[in-house]
């Protein structure tokens, strides 16, 4: 036992041949490469981590949300909706006067004003006097069948394929399941993205959409801008929301002092 303590005692004594100075050095040289070694493991560790985010959080090349073309839908007709010196009153009170617009195939018109200036007003106007059926979304929940499942509402005024409709669900932000839930059970903000979706979903060339961004989460904003950028009929929109404009509208027309000038 005392022989093994005296090899144990040399092997924690320097050499004697070295110096105090030296042996501080080739101490230091082995405490430097220890913790050399340890950054080194502890890089290799945070740069696979970062590996795993990437894998996780990298977000995944968002696909087109496009209709299927049905019966009924020329998209090579290139005008749309023509306003020609249109009147806009609420009962006697003039709103609007001498308005005039085109709506071509493939364009998305914004229509910008102060609120009372008549924008919805016009909007019900150009409704009651469109010939043919209109995708129109004002956050009216009534639009819903309480008793039907999502999904049969999405396609209440819908030829697209059920699949199709799931897939529009699914980037709006409901999934799976839900699809086959009755509306009555959802929340009011799953209700607002239920109704948007029939009114997108409507077997028409011709969409008027009323403040469609409140209530939307960012999700189904993304998906509602991907619809749009990539809907090959018209689309008429209101909304205060300038970012969603910008990044949609094809062509701004603002209201004032009665009229609705060109921006």
């Amino acid at each position: 036992m005392t022989k093994v303590k005296v090899r144990e005692g040399r092997a924690t004594k320097r050499p004697k041949n070295i110096s105090p100075s030296d042996a501080r050095l080739i101490s230091g040289k082995g405490n430097a490469l220890k913790t050399q070694k340890k950054l080194g493991q502890n890089a290799k560790t945070m740069a696979r981590r970062f590996s795993e985010l990437e894998k996780v959080d990298k977000p995944l090349v968002t696909k087109p949300l496009k209709l299927q073309t049905v019966a009924g839908q020329n998209y090579k007709t290139r005008t749309i909706l023509k306003i020609t010196g249109e009147t806009v009153k609420a009962g006697n009170h003039l709103l609007l006067q001498d308005v005039n617009f085109n709506l071509e195939t493939g364009e998305r018109l914004a229509v910008l004003g102060d609120n009372g200036s008549g924008k919805t007003t016009l909007i019900k106007q150009i409704i009651k006097n469109y010939d043919k059926l209109v995708g129109y979304f004002s956050q009216n929940l009534s639009g819903l069948d309480e008793e039907k499942t999502v999904l049969e509402n999405v396609l209440l005024k819908s030829s697209q394929l059920p699949q199709l409709a799931r897939d529009f669900l699914g980037a709006f932000g409901i999934k799976r399941d839900m699809a086959f839930q009755k509306v009555s059970s959802l929340s009011g903000g799953e209700k607002v993205k239920v109704l948007l979706l029939q009114v997108l979903f409507t077997d028409t060339q011709l969409l008027i959409l009323d403040e469609p961004t409140n209530y939307l989460d960012l999700l189904a904003l993304d998906a509602l801008t991907n619809f749009l950028t990539h809907y090959a009929g018209a689309v008429l929109i209101v909304s205060h929301y300038k970012d969603f404009i910008d990044a949609v509208a094809t062509k701004k027309m603002r209201i004032q002092f009665q009229h609705l000038l060109p921006v």
